[in-house]
């Protein structure tokens, strides 16, 4: 992030600003759709413990972006989710669930182990200065919206169903690899993204999970699909769409979250909606 200021800063002639644009690779001029209006999503937490620094550093990336993009004259509206369903244990859409986990351990329900921690986490960002979110969205307000964009997919016939649940089948999309510059023939033998041996490719990634059967999950849904619960990524794809539109400025995260989360983010928003680039600017920081 590089604010260009000029010889002289004043509320008459607000700086421009430079982003790095991890679509791009490239340092780029920050020209939002409909100025000053300027959408903006960040991934929040997985609420099943506190967080630690590297955490709350990403909260306090987006805050000093979301307040530069204010200072420079635009209108920002900041969405932040909480994610307290469909974390596995695995990014490869296997293991459990990690807010149920903690639940269990401590033999109480998912709801008040999520409100335990979402409120924990809201009080250090006021410890450490962070506005409060434009909108603040939990994974459980918006199943409905999650099933509605996994039938969106669905119509698009780029989703297939195996025994475990209904997933994406990234041979269907062709920009699948473009984002995270992955190359998909050595998919098979990358580290963090594994999985089940009946799926189509090993990229491929959880729309919709289905409870096991003969077991009732701490948290579970009905579904056209079968009761279970959506997959880790579409939350992020629902709920950015449902408060800034199918497409908006800024989307931030750390680059862990490149090749996986994100790469999978783009694949469904675009393929259901139909629109490219979802986000103008991704904006990524580094591990603290």
């Amino acid at each position: 992030m590089v604010p260009s200021f000029g010889e002289q800063l004043t509320q008459r002639e607000p700086f421009v600003v430079h982003l790095h644009n991890t679509a791009t690779r490239c340092v780029e001029r920050f020209v939002p759709r409909r100025p000053p209006a300027v959408g903006m999503y960040t991934c929040g937490p997985t609420v099943y413990a506190a967080q630690h620094i590297g955490n709350m550093r990403s909260q306090m990336f987006a805050d000093l972006l979301r307040r530069m993009l204010m200072a420079a004259g635009f209108d920002v509206t900041h969405v932040i989710n909480i994610t307290d369903v469909g974390h596995l244990t695995d990014d490869a859409s296997e293991g459990d669930d990690k807010v149920e986990l903690a639940a269990s351990a401590e033999g109480i329900a998912p709801s008040d182990i999520a409100a335990r921690f979402t409120a924990q986490w809201q009080r250090d960002r006021k410890r450490l200065g962070c506005l409060d979110p434009t909108i603040l969205c939990r994974a459980t307000d918006h199943i409905s919206e999650q099933i509605a964009l996994i039938a969106a997919l669905e119509a698009k016939g780029v989703t297939y169903r195996i025994e475990d649940g209904i997933y994406f089948d990234t041979s269907r999309w062709p920009r699948y690899a473009k984002f995270a510059r992955l190359e998909m023939a050595n998919q098979s033998t990358t580290g963090r993204v594994t999985g089940a041996d009946n799926k189509r490719n090993q990229a491929d990634f959880a729309l919709w999970k289905f409870s096991p059967p003969g077991v009732n999950r701490l948290q579970e849904w009905p579904s056209p699909w079968g009761v279970g619960f959506p997959g880790w990524h579409i939350e992020c794809s629902a709920m950015a769409s449902k408060y800034l539109g199918e497409q908006f400025e800024v989307h931030t995260g750390g680059v862990d979250h490149i090749a996986v989360h994100h790469t999978n983010e783009i694949a469904q928003t675009e393929c259901a909606f139909g629109v490219h680039p979802s986000v103008k600017y991704w904006v990524h920081h580094e591990f603290l």
